[in-house]
């Protein structure tokens, strides 16, 4: 499950459960179109993901690409640490803000 507000060129998701091939696709699609929609900065709230798989994580990987596209970027916040192990794992910690 996955949350959205958005305000000038912020977006912020929370999201919440099991992030895998069942939500990526929608969320990533979501957030695709608030960037194209000029919100270039992008903060992933991920303090309550208990499961990620690789399509969330290219799901993640899209968002980013958009958004440098447009000179923005992407925090994710407050990862569990299994998700941080993962991040560190693919390498993605050296691409994402992660706080």
């Amino acid at each position: 499950m996955h949350y959205i507000e958005h305000e000038g060129q912020q977006v912020r998701v929370r999201l919440e459960g099991s992030f895998t091939f069942s939500t990526a696709n929608k969320l990533k699609d979501d957030i695709l179109k608030l960037i194209d929609e000029g919100r270039h900065f992008v903060t992933i709230d991920m303090s309550g993901v208990d499961l990620i798989d690789s399509l969330a994580l290219g799901s993640l990987v899209a968002v980013l690409k958009r958004t440098h596209g447009y000179g923005g970027n992407v925090r994710l916040q407050k990862p569990q640490e299994f998700v941080r192990e993962v991040l560190t794992i693919t390498k993605l910690n050296q691409l994402f803000v992660i706080d």
